[in-house]
């Protein structure tokens, strides 16, 4: 990975997910531009950590790709000092790297793991309930009503359709 030669302030953007989930294209797809390898086969393209950085109005950008972290078998300190690397650069000012990853360990802790299979779930359903009163006549003695309820469910998925 090439480090710009001024001094703007560079946004690290590191592309993490399962294997065939689109971190290349997404990387491509911020760039704009060709740079990481894609894809439409269920074997992984990306075998190593590759960082980028953008061009134009892009360039204080720098996306960084990585392989599927579930299926890695290189899961070690070397593959994950790949990732980031708290050493710092003789071309670059890193004091402040320590600050950044420990704010990143402390931010990603926090983080809920999302549930895959919540976009096929339903929210509580709503239920609605409603009476009409109607009159159906009378006579000198007595009113006669009928009285209607009505009721119906919403259900409402995660993603927003109602069925």
């Amino acid at each position: 990975m090439s480090v710009p030669e001024d001094n703007t302030k560079q946004t690290k953007l590191l592309l993490i997910g399962e294997t065939g989930n689109g971190k290349s294209s997404l990387g491509n797809f911020i760039l704009q531009k060709y740079v990481f390898k894609v894809g439409d086969s269920p074997n992984p393209e990306t075998r190593e950590v590759v960082g980028e950085n953008g061009k134009g109005e892009r360039n204080d950008l720098i996306v960084i790709d990585t392989p599927s972290l579930q299926e890695s078998k290189e899961f070690n300190e070397k593959f994950l000092n790949d990732i980031v690397d708290s050493q710092p650069d003789e071309r670059c000012d890193n004091r402040i790297s320590e600050n950044e990853i420990e704010r990143l360990i402390e931010w990603g802790r926090g983080i809920t793991p999302i549930n895959i299979d919540t976009n096929k779930q339903e929210k509580t359903p709503v239920i609605e309930e409603k009476e009409e009163i109607e009159s159906m006549g009378n006579n000198d003695k007595q009113i006669i009503t009928q009285v209607k309820r009505k009721r119906r469910e919403i259900r409402i998925e995660f993603n927003g359709e109602i069925k």
